[in-house]
């Protein structure tokens, strides 16, 4: 669509897990290939251009859609001030939000819509004409977005090599140099009849290699992982203490992911025979809530850091390609053969630590439960 000396085309599908804020259904992705440097770091960064095209029109979203998702996503009116006048004067655009930095971990990004006979802003080319001109004359929005330069580059290659629109699977992601996603929503019950939903989700970033801090010959392991729930009261007319939740990832006994884990058991065995061992990604504490209430706890997001590991071995390999992720709760303490609460999905496992309830996450393998 665009000069492919300026940009490449990228897969929005791919983009989707390495932000913080989905990007809305039907949007076309460009990378541009020129790079920018971070202005505290040696860190580079490519901006990552998606469209959407026709708004409003049927099946299409529109400007007001579009403009919700800026504001709920963190995005405020862009100002310019002119500082050549005396008093300064500024000026609020009505059509161009600034977007905040969570979304992808650079300052910069942005979010503007235009009518037709202003689309030329986004795509006239040097000669005065319009790259495909039966949709750049019309209503037309750009999410733009710095991301980091080797992870731009990972996403076009895999696009590249893959079905347009599909994503990798869950566990084949972390290798692909990728970030991982998982989510589920399920209700639980407690032993007393108190009944609640939960929604979880959350990344697990690929491990990286630093040897900064390790001896000679060896590397530490580098990750990070963000985890995000909601919570839901269904007790009826009664308050509730919900339970807190935990997201671990699982992989094989004595891999390179079980330093210092604890390993857990299948259904129906005890932790001594355990065949995994948990890694904690993060989660959440014990909530309180009203009848009917709704709690959604700040996103939370950990710094991961295992080893150090040989250089030579295959650490990191091992911890790029993790067996599973669930997310646990309702333990009852330390030594503990049951749990105070249960859900509607999953299975009851064992510990070292005592019994928990876990689910698997969508479209993570099933390994624990029968």
């Amino acid at each position: 669509m665009q000069d492919p000396e300026w940009a490449e085309a990228l897969d929005v599908n791919l983009l989707q897990g390495e932000l913080s804020t989905p990007l809305p259904d039907g949007g076309c992705g460009y990378a541009a290939r020129k790079t920018g440097s971070a202005s505290n770091s040696d860190h580079t960064y490519r901006s990552v251009n998606v469209f959407y095209f026709r708004l409003g029109e049927e099946g299409r979203i529109t400007e007001e859609q579009i403009e919700e998702w800026g504001k709920n996503a963190g995005g405020v009116l862009h100002e310019e001030v002119d500082d050549t006048t005396d008093p300064p004067t500024s000026r609020v655009w009505d059509n161009f939000l600034d977007l905040p930095q969570s979304i992808s971990g650079w300052s910069g990004g942005e979010l503007s819509w235009v009518d037709g006979e202003n689309a030329q802003m986004f795509f006239e080319l040097e000669d005065g004409t319009r790259a495909i001109p039966e949709y750049t004359q019309l209503a037309t929005a750009r999410i733009k977005l710095p991301l980091d330069s080797e992870l731009v580059a990972t996403i076009v290659a895999q696009g590249a090599n893959t079905t347009p629109g599909a994503v990798p699977e869950p566990t084949q992601a972390l290798s692909k140099g990728l970030s991982a996603t998982f989510s589920n929503s399920f209700s639980i019950t407690d032993e007393a009849g108190y009944t609640g939903t939960v929604e979880f989700s959350g990344k697990l970033q690929p491990w990286t290699s630093d040897v900064t801090d390790a001896p000679p010959g060896q590397f530490e392991a580098l990750s990070k992982a963000s985890t995000q729930g909601v919570y839901t009261n269904t007790t009826p007319e009664r308050r509730s203490k919900l339970p807190g939740m935990r997201v671990w990832a699982l992989y094989p006994v004595k891999s390179a992911g079980c330093t210092g884990g604890s390993g857990i058991s299948v259904e129906g065995d005890d932790w001594a025979s355990s065949s995994y061992c948990i890694l904690s990604l993060g989660g959440t504490s014990d909530t309180d809530l009203e009848p009917g209430a709704v709690h959604t706890p700040e996103k939370r997001t950990a710094d991961l850091k295992l080893g150090p590991f040989d250089e030579n071995g295959d650490a990191l390999a091992v911890l790029n390609m993790p067996s599973s992720i669930y997310v646990a709760f309702g333990g009852s303490g330390q030594g503990s053969t049951n749990v105070d609460w249960t859900g509607d999905k999953g299975c009851l496992v064992h510990t070292q630590n005592g019994a928990q309830w876990l689910v698997v996450m969508d479209g993570w393998p099933e390994v624990l439960c029968n």
